[in-house]
């Protein structure tokens, strides 16, 4: 062997590479769970970095009782504890358990899980010394919050809690936990049901914590207490949240201006855009790269220009380079074309925002239709010099008759190359009735270029001739869609015109045989929809779940074929009806390489 192979580190760097970067539950990082497991068992040079990486990540805890199996019993997929552990039992799980980095447990894991009383069992070690020494990462995801409330880990930097239903109580006992037993995280997310039965637990556990560095809490309502102290958090960089819901009770205690002054990414939900004006109004945001506002009333004219206006004062032009406004439920349905009391996105609304000449990401969906012309557009090009991504009502859509034309569009990535993503309307009269001897000239659509093109009018007739433009544009190397917002199908026509747009990508992505002007389209054809649309993709999927079940058929075959085990490897097949010992040697999670139950290693 290589006198290289016999230095740990470059051992731990190689094998590393095994897991691929893919989430834990990924059929590759199962597989390569397998390769590791064979590693481990090759030679003692091999084992301890093979298994460091083997055991840094898990989806759930079963690997740990099929490592003790004279203690352990399976009912199904749910394993449990049937006794006490011994000390030297204890000590198999701890000659594991330090190599652990990072834990997802999941309340009904597709490979098992472990029961609630033998979950608090293995959390509650006789010995002071933390169990899992080196955990940095925990996500549990579940039905109800997590038992095992008295796991001392020290070492925790990252905390990920979701749970669909639980009690007051059991939500105290698990933050008081925390606190005390981990006191170092960094990293808080929570998901829970029913906010306003946690909202005061939640909050006042948030203003007893000093050291955060980012905050999620999907649900959780704030108060302006808890607002005044995250501000003052110093390594906080990262918060999402949600306002109380009645705006008459919003008031900083401190009845000043709030600084966060090291905050690059905050995002806010609330009911109405008014009440997130009234916070931003009392706060300073001096470092925001990142400002995400969701909401769900529609807001007047002078709310959103309130709003606009609000950011400028309290963002820096120079730090605030994505700006995201998004109202995600109609107040009502318009129909086909907004009613006459409905409100038209134009220049004069974002001309406060032009102030940041960083913008680098713009996203906005109201329930308004839009009214920016091509001129509109490049002033806004010009304006944001560094833009990347200009999103305009991808869900609500433009609403209009008209749109941009296929010059100012071409304007536009002329004067901007450097756009990635685009939502437009566009007006496709002149795509198709260019002037005798127009040509796009050498400008092509960047391939990286991911072209939306919302609720654009499109004539059945003008399909074969938009597409032959398209191509001319380059744009079968880029991704393009339209007509997919979730408020366009109630647009008058939505399903046809989804249809033709359909009809125009098929025909530039090459689903057509020979040039596309020589083949005419047949109005209200729907067998074209059918055959090109529908059918392969029901073929597709068909031919994936094949594809599929042989790839999960074969991972065991592969182990095998190399000869040092008999079983798949990987922490992801369970035995069916109870644990044998020649299941624990190959599951590549349960036993030591020189331990006289794993086979022999070389």
């Amino acid at each position: 062997m290589h006198h290289a192979l016999h230095i740990q580190d470059i051992l731990s760097n190689i094998f590393g590479h095994c897991f691929p970067t893919a989430p834990l539950w990924n059929r590759d990082r199962r597989r390569s769970t397998a390769t590791l497991a064979v590693l481990a068992r090759t030679c003692h040079e091999f084992k301890e970095p093979a298994l460091d990486v083997l055991w840094s990540e898990l989806i759930d805890l079963t690997p740990l009782p099929r490592c003790i199996p004279e203690a352990c019993c399976v009912n199904g997929k749910c394993y449990s504890l049937k006794r006490r552990l011994s000390e030297a039992e204890w000590n198999i799980l701890r000659s594991y358990t330090r190599r652990i980095w990072c834990i997802l447990l999941d309340h009904k894991s597709p490979d098992g899980w472990l029961d609630d009383a033998g979950l608090i069992a293995i959390c509650s070690p006789p010995f002071t010394d933390p169990l899992f020494p080196n955990l940095r990462s925990l996500r549990w995801q579940g039905a109800t919050v997590i038992p095992a409330v008295h796991i001392s880990v020290p070492s925790l930097t990252s905390l990920y809690l979701s749970f669909t239903q639980g009690d007051v109580p059991a939500l105290k006992d698990f933050l008081d936990a925390v606190e005390a037993l981990c006191p170092n995280i960094k990293h808080y997310q929570l998901s829970i049901p029913r906010p306003h039965l946690f909202d005061t637990i939640i909050c006042s556990h948030i203003r007893r914590q000093t050291n955060l560095r980012e905050f999620r809490c999907r649900g959780v309502i704030f108060d302006a207490d808890t607002i005044s102290h995250v501000s003052r958090i110093s390594s906080l960089t990262s918060l999402s949240f949600t306002l109380i819901p009645d705006e008459s009770d919003w008031t900083l205690s401190s009845g000043s201006a709030s600084v966060f002054s090291t905050l690059t990414h905050l995002e806010m939900g609330a009911q109405s855009l008014g009440l997130i004006i009234g916070l931003l109004s009392c706060t300073r945001l001096p470092a925001v790269e990142d400002l995400n506002v969701t909401f769900y009333a529609c807001p007047s004219k002078e709310v959103f220009k309130s709003y606009i206006t609000t950011i400028r004062n309290t963002c820096s032009s120079d730090s605030l380079a994505t700006v995201k406004i998004r109202g995600i439920q109609p107040s009502r349905i318009l129909g086909g074309v907004p009613s006459e009391s409905g409100h038209r996105l134009t220049l004069d609304d974002f001309r406060p925002c032009m102030a940041f000449v960083n913008s680098r990401h713009v996203y906005i969906n109201l329930q308004w239709s839009v009214g920016l012309t091509d001129s509109d557009l490049l002033a806004l090009a010009s304006a944001w010099p560094h833009i990347h991504s200009l999103v305009i009502n991808d869900q609500w859509g433009w609403r209009t008759t008209g749109g941009i034309t296929l010059q100012g569009l071409l304007q536009l990535l002329q004067k901007r190359g450097s756009l990635v993503e685009l939502c437009i309307a566009i007006h496709t009269d002149s795509f198709v009735n260019l002037p005798h001897g127009f040509e796009t000239g050498s400008l092509l659509l960047p391939s990286l270029l991911t072209l939306n093109l919302a609720d654009s009018r499109l004539r059945s007739a003008d399909v074969p001739a938009l597409a032959d433009v398209f191509l001319k544009l380059g744009m079968s190397a880029c991704t393009f869609s339209g007509w997919g917002g979730t408020n366009m199908e109630n647009i008058e026509g939505a399903a046809e015109q989804k249809r033709a747009w359909n009809q125009v990508f098929d025909r530039v992505m090459g689903r057509f045989s020979g040039p596309i002007w020589e083949r005419g389209l047949v109005e209200d054809d729907e067998s074209y929809v059918d055959e090109g649309s529908v059918e392969d993709d029901d073929t597709s999927e068909e031919e994936d779940g094949e594809d599929e079940s042989s790839m999960e058929d074969d991972v065991g075959s592969e182990v095998d074929d190399d000869g040092s085990v008999e079983e798949d490897e990987g922490p992801v097949e369970e035995p069916e009806d109870e644990i044998s010992m020649e299941e624990d040697e190959g599951s590549g999670l349960v036993v030591p390489v020189d331990d006289d139950r794993s086979g022999g290693g070389r």
